[in-house]
């Protein structure tokens, strides 16, 4: 396997955001609905009458208030199990949160109705209980309302966490892995400017080191590249810092620490709940800050353009310059290897012509590519592919986005006005059009190309772009 192979593999095996198998999944839907409706039944077990049956119509207001507070005790510890489960399915644990507080608050509520109810038929005083179930019933909206949003929250931040975990224990393989072939391809130029030193040297010893060179390029190209698209992902997914902790959030674990104030008739059976929940949130929060904070320890030096601080020729260098002391030594050895073959010591005046043709060199290879993108093999082949769908009744629709999707402006602008002037099929046309403009462009490409290929043969270069 060629260094360069081996710069693949490793790049390749270890990704900045893989996500392994998740943990800490939660009961199965079928079991948390089971659960959820042994619950329901307990807490509603006070309708059943001595002789099987049920029914409300003969208890007491005091009854159906029990039964009431029943299933709001037995949301909550429902809720209490959800709100330390740990999950990263998207939506699991909030759509559990709505099923729990629909069922079992939603009993509640009926019980205070019927209270309500049996309150005026018995032309009882509704306002001296008023107060009290206003409270419960603002309660539990309360719980609800937040406590969705809340766990929306956590599901989120939780995921997160542990990305921003596995990310962290991905850096030092990722690291190494670069650093290590960053050497490699350091060892390589270093080699290249030992031999410039020698005497005696041969054109098939400066060719050989050349080779070296030419593969240490790639290493280089690909690992500030790697560099540089981790650093975009990271401030893609996850900012350029911890975030702050969400608004609402904060509001809710404010308000549920002091529930007890807020509802001065909820009873110390429920009270305890809330202020245990906003304090495992707090905990939850703490700790995404922390992995966060060792996040941002472990990937300082690669974000902070310093991945390769510890190799003499990168220090200090940027990701996408990298490439800049490849080229100092590479020209060197050209030079040398021209001036072996033309046997004269001036490796200078040689260097400056190279430098002069690596400018020249870089203007044309614009060219080039704007050349290829519009009359290459690939451009013909999407220009055949997409000339036939420009014949149905939504013709101009159709030219439009051929148009739009095209890689070159000149191929789309030819494009677009021979498939409108074209009667009937325009496919003929569009390739017709096509061919003739190829055809002049060539001619022009040629004007520039041959020049090229006789100027870069004069320094021992190959037309193509290898040695620039």
């Amino acid at each position: 396997m060629t260094t360069l192979h081996r710069t693949a593999a490793a790049l390749a095996a270890v990704a900045l955001l893989a996500l392994p198998a998740r943990s800490g999944t939660p009961e199965s839907l079928s079991d948390f609905q089971r659960n959820l409706g042994d619950k329901e039944g307990e807490a509603n077990s006070g309708t059943q009458r001595m002789d099987g049956t049920s029914g409300t119509t003969d208890m007491k207001v005091s009854e159906l208030l029990a039964l009431a507070a029943s299933n709001q005790v037995a949301a909550m510890e429902v809720l209490d199990k959800l709100i330390t489960t740990e999950s990263q399915n998207s939506g699991e644990m909030e759509e559990r949160w709505q099923m729990a507080c629909h069922t079992l608050f939603g009993h509640a509520r009926e019980w205070y109705d019927d209270a309500e109810r049996k309150m005026v038929e018995r032309k009882e005083n509704l306002s001296a209980t008023q107060p009290f179930r206003d409270g419960m019933r603002k309660f539990m909206d309360d719980i609800e309302q937040n406590g969705q949003a809340c766990m929306v929250w956590r599901r989120r931040n939780y995921t997160q966490q542990f990305d921003l975990e596995n990310a962290t224990g991905n850096y030092p393989a990722l690291s190494s892995s670069a650093h290590q072939e960053m050497k490699e391809a350091q060892d390589a130029l270093l080699a290249g400017e030992a031999l410039l030193n020698r005497t005696g040297l041969t054109v098939k010893e400066v060719e050989a080191q050349l080779e070296k060179i030419r593969v240490a390029g790639r290493i280089i190209q690909a690992c500030g590249n790697m560099a540089k698209e981790r650093c975009s992902l990271i401030k893609d997914k996850f900012g350029d810092k911890a975030p702050e902790l969400d608004k609402k959030v904060q509001q809710t674990l404010t308000d549920w620490k002091a529930v007890a104030e807020r509802y001065t008739n909820l009873s110390k059976t429920l009270s305890p709940y809330p202020p245990k929940w906003a304090e495992t949130m707090k905990k939850q929060w703490d700790g995404f800050l922390k992995v966060r904070k060792d996040f941002d320890t472990a990937y300082a030096p690669l974000t902070g353009g310093k991945l390769f601080d510890g190799l003499s020729l990168f220090k200090g260098v940027a990701y996408g310059e990298l490439y800049k002391s490849l080229d100092a030594v590479k020209t060197k050895l050209i030079a040398k290897r021209l001036a072996i073959q033309r046997k004269t010591a001036d490796d200078a005046a040689i260097q400056k012509a190279l430098e002069e043709e690596r400018r020249i060199s870089a203007e044309e290879r614009l060219k080039w590519r704007e050349h290829d993108d519009t009359w290459g093999a690939e451009a013909q082949r999407d220009l055949e592919l997409r000339a036939n769908n420009v014949n149905s009744a939504t013709r101009e629709r159709e030219i439009r986005l051929i148009e739009a999707r095209m890689k070159s402006p000149t191929l789309a602008r030819l494009f677009g006005t021979a498939a409108r002037a074209a009667a009937g099929a325009a496919a003929d046309a569009i390739r017709n059009a096509w061919q003739s403009a190829k055809k002049e462009a060539d001619a022009e490409f040629d004007k520039w190309w041959k020049p090229r290929v006789e100027r870069r043969a004069k320094l021992g270069l190959q037309p193509n772009w290898d040695e620039d």
